[in-house]
């Protein structure tokens, strides 16, 4: 077994600092150097917030020390960067975004259809199945995901669009775990009709 010696760490924002204790137990003897990763200011993913009081790795001082803030981002657009640059970052953050000159950037697709309680989630038939019939149509070929708040509505458009044999596999996410990713077209369902709900 090759020992570890280097560590880098994601998200180390979203993690508490006594989650990596029995870590760097383990690995103590060889370890030499760890690297975390992650925004102070990123929020939690939704019901998961964290309790007062339990810190991060970006609350210690011994370790803000030697910090690096990373000034520049290359996906988000200007407006909205300076926005969170003002707000959020004092001012330091800076955009490179290179925007796509389309002028048909996003579009809306109305559906007649509502949701209906699956266990604990929601699912919407009728606006899962417009979904498939538009990844069918124009985006198989394409690099596309499809987002959803719901899990039952995740689970019910990855069996349609298996049952279509279109290219589905690793397409169909709930919104929380395609954090950090992306795709060049993304098709959203947001399921719910009658009440706000998750988002």
């Amino acid at each position: 077994v090759v020992p570890v010696r280097n560590l880098v760490i994601d998200e180390a924002s979203q993690i508490f600092v006594g989650d990596f204790a029995h870590l760097f137990y383990r690995l103590a003897v060889d370890l030499k150097k760890v690297c975390w990763f992650g925004d102070p200011f990123q929020l939690p993913p939704y019901g998961a917030d964290h309790s007062e009081g339990l810190a991060t790795v970006f609350d210690l001082p011994h370790l803000k020390e030697n910090m690096h803030f990373l000034r520049t981002t290359y996906r988000v657009p200007f407006a909205l960067n300076q926005f969170l640059s003002d707000e959020v970052y004092k001012g330091n953050l800076h955009s490179r975004f290179k925007p796509d000159r389309s002028t048909n950037v996003l579009k809306f697709v109305h559906v007649d259809g509502e949701e209906s309680g699956v266990g604990t989630s929601w699912q919407n038939k009728a606006e899962a199945d417009a979904i498939v019939s538009l990844v069918a149509k124009y985006y198989h070929s394409r690099d596309y995901v499809i987002l959803t708040p719901y899990d039952a509505q995740r689970a019910y458009i990855d069996q349609k669009l298996r049952q279509h044999n279109t290219n589905w596999k690793g397409r169909v996410f709930n919104v929380d775990s395609f954090q950090g990713n992306e795709a060049d077209y993304v098709l959203v369902s947001l399921t719910r009709t009658s009440r706000p709900g998750f988002l």
